[in-house]
């Protein structure tokens, strides 16, 4: 392809810097790429695995303090202490629930977070039955020692009324006068040897450790009441009164709902139900801490999993990008080689002959090729030849420049004389308006002010900024309408607007009005043919209609005069100015 060769080496070295910059582009997409991955895997290691880990070593240290609750409520001996283990056991189950939630929400298994609340649920439930089972333990404990506490204070009651009726006087003989008789004294005497060993049985039951050795306590002590029963019923009623409260008090203690042997009972079978509760909590505990340890392993594996294919993004990156650096570098080293041979090394060659030209010295360029360097040898030795050429050229126009200007010169004379002639006749023309007595004034095409004599001036008494030559006619307007030769005017730029179309009506105008100067004066306006306005104003004084309208008519053919010799003097200038 021609035009190939002829852009071979701005190709080539084109081609070679777009590699250059396309091995630069992928270095630098590589490391946006690397930057990225990075970014997206420590976000999500930030936002997402790292609080699940922190949830799950919390979820892994609050269920040991769940688990570990159960002792402590286990081995609570008042309701007090009891309590306040509940306490803590609700504020540790309120943290681990919420560290479950903690954790199903930062991407835990939805199917583990599941079962692991299931089995906090279980959990709790064995704490709570747990603490049910020592609360009614406490309870029972509570019972059987207050029942404990009141039998001595009972059996020497008791005692002391056997005392009383088996001994008489303090000399051990019987009292003539006693009101107890030998029978009932007797009865007395047996129901408080059956009252004393029933205390006796009571006394033996906390010792009793399981239930059917505190049923034989329970028949004993019922067989003991029912003695008891009969012989108080066949005692008088005085003494059935006297000793009515401790009967009762033992056959409660004995044989009634809340009884020794009842609380004992109660006693042994919450510590039975706490002792089962203890291994269902060990058991159900053990699931659930292996639950949480799958958790805290899953997420950890997940850690690493994630941390691993970091550092295999890095480590691809880093390769990647070291490759592309290198094979910039191998690009950028050909390229300097090829502009070296191919650009540089012929360029000092045309160097060293243009040089040879402008000392004068022969010297010879190659032209062959069809590359940029051959087409600038060509070009350097046909600019050469030229430049010879041009020189001649150039010496035999200066012959010519130099009469050009010679004339230019004299044209420049004759220039300035024709513009002192057109100054002259100006002050001519202008001397000759301002000895009119009638006053006169010519605006161009533009409706610009070219003349005005003095007459003129003086009658409207016009300042020198309205009357120099290219001032606006609706100068000259606005500044009478803002003066008040128009009569009062509510908005000027209306009345200026008004006064402007009056003027320049097709086929001319005329009106009198009076002046800032005091006088009567008509004016005639006439549009000319070429563009412009002539205006004549002529003073009235007092005057008879006819005089006036005679007088009008010598001022149209004045006007029409006038008209005429302004035509002519701007067709002049036209013609001077052309």
């Amino acid at each position: 392809m021609p035009w190939f060769r002829r852009k071979k080496v701005s190709l080539t070295i084109l081609v070679g810097l777009a590699l250059v910059a396309l091995l630069a582009l992928t270095q630098s997409g590589v490391a946006i790429l690397a930057i990225l991955r990075f970014g997206t895997s420590f976000n999500e290691i930030a936002d997402r695995n790292l609080p699940a880990l922190i949830a799950a070593s919390q979820l892994l240290e609050l269920s040991h303090t769940l688990v570990g609750t159960a002792p402590e409520i286990a081995l609570a001996s008042t309701q007090v202490r009891r309590q306040v283990v509940t306490d803590q056991l609700n504020d540790r189950t309120a943290a681990v629930a919420r560290t479950v939630a903690r954790v199903g929400e930062t991407g835990g298994n939805p199917a583990q977070v599941a079962d692991l609340k299931r089995e906090l649920d279980i959990v709790v439930t064995n704490l709570k039955g747990l603490d049910e089972f020592v609360r009614q333990r406490i309870d029972a404990n509570n019972a059987l020692e207050g029942i404990v506490s009141r039998l001595p204070d009972l059996a020497g009651r008791v005692r002391k009324l056997a005392d009383a009726a088996t001994i008489g006087e303090p000399d051990g003989e019987p009292r003539p006068n006693s009101i107890i008789s030998a029978p009932d004294r007797t009865r007395l005497i047996e129901w408080s040897a059956a009252a004393l060993e029933c205390i006796t049985l009571m006394l033996t039951a906390p010792v009793a450790n399981n239930t059917s050795r505190l049923e034989r306590v329970k028949t004993g002590l019922k067989a003991l009441v029912e003695r008891m029963s009969n012989v108080h019923a066949q005692l008088p009623q005085a003494l059935q009164s006297r000793i009515g409260g401790m009967h009762d008090e033992i056959a409660q203690f004995s044989v009634g709902s809340a009884s020794l042997a009842e609380a004992r009972r109660e006693q042994i079978e919450t510590d039975a139900a706490t002792q089962t509760a203890l291994r269902l909590i060990q058991r159900t505990s053990a699931t659930f801490e292996a639950s949480v340890s799958a958790i805290s392993r899953a997420t950890q594996q997940e850690v690493a999993r994630r941390s691993a294919y970091v550092n295999e993004a890095v480590s691809s990156s880093s390769l990647l990008s070291i490759v592309a650096s290198l094979l910039c570098l191998a690009a950028v080293i050909a390229i300097f080689a090829y502009v070296q041979r191919a650009v540089i090394t012929r360029l000092n060659h045309l160097q060293r002959y243009m040089l040879a030209q402008v000392e004068g010295r022969p010297a010879a360029i190659a032209t062959t090729g069809e590359d940029e360097i051959s087409e600038m040898g060509r070009a350097t030795a046909f600019f050469v030849t030229e430049l010879k050429k041009r020189e001649e050229a150039l010496a035999a126009a200066k012959g010519t420049a130099e009469a050009a200007r010679d004339a230019a010169e004299r044209a420049g004379s004759e220039a300035a004389a024709a513009r002192v002639d057109v100054e002259r006749t100006r002050e001519v023309l202008q001397t000759v308006l301002d000895s009119m007595s009638e006053g006169i004034v010519l605006f161009d095409k533009d409706l610009r002010l070219k003349f005005i004599n003095h007459e003129l001036v003086t009658v409207q008494r016009y300042p020198t900024a309205v009357t120099r030559p290219g001032a606006s006619i609706y100068d000259m307007l606005r500044f009478q309408a803002e003066r008040g030769d128009f009569g009062p005017a509510e908005d000027v730029d209306q009345l200026v607007r008004e006064r402007a179309a009056l003027i320049l009506k097709t086929g001319g105008t005329r009106y009198e009005r009076p002046t800032a100067s005091g006088r009567f004066v008509e004016f005639s306006f006439k549009p000319l043919d070429g563009g412009g306005l002539l205006a004549l104003a002529r003073i009235i004084w007092a005057m008879s209609r006819a005089s006036l309208r005679s007088l009008l008519l010598t001022c149209a053919d004045s006007a029409a005069l006038m008209c005429r010799v302004s035509t002519q003097i701007i067709g002049n200038f036209s013609q001077f100015a052309k």
